[in-house]
């Protein structure tokens, strides 16, 4: 068989300037009382690599004692959801 080239660059490249106590923050702002603010948390999730991510989660369960996984499943229906929650615990 003949093997597949490619040019391919990661989808999601690490956050500059990555500061996990103001993404948490956001988050919990994103959430919290009536209505999400999805966009919010999809520009957030969606453009940090699985490392950042990871640190936002610890930084999220420590300032507020909640689960960003199920906070964020709880928030966000269908789809979406999954593939958020996903990203927070991708390996890299």
């Amino acid at each position: 068989m003949a093997e597949c080239k490619t040019n391919a660059k990661p989808t999601v490249t690490t956050f500059v300037p990555f500061d996990a106590e103001s993404d948490a923050k956001a988050l919990y702002k994103a959430m919290k009382g009536f209505g999400t603010d999805e966009k919010a948390i999809i520009k957030i999730v969606g453009n940090r690599t699985s490392a950042q991510l990871k640190a936002v989660e610890e930084t999220f369960k420590t300032a507020f004692g909640k689960c960003l996984q199920k906070w964020i499943k709880k928030e966000i229906s269908g789809k979406r959801a999954d593939s958020d929650t996903h990203a927070v615990y991708q390996v890299e």
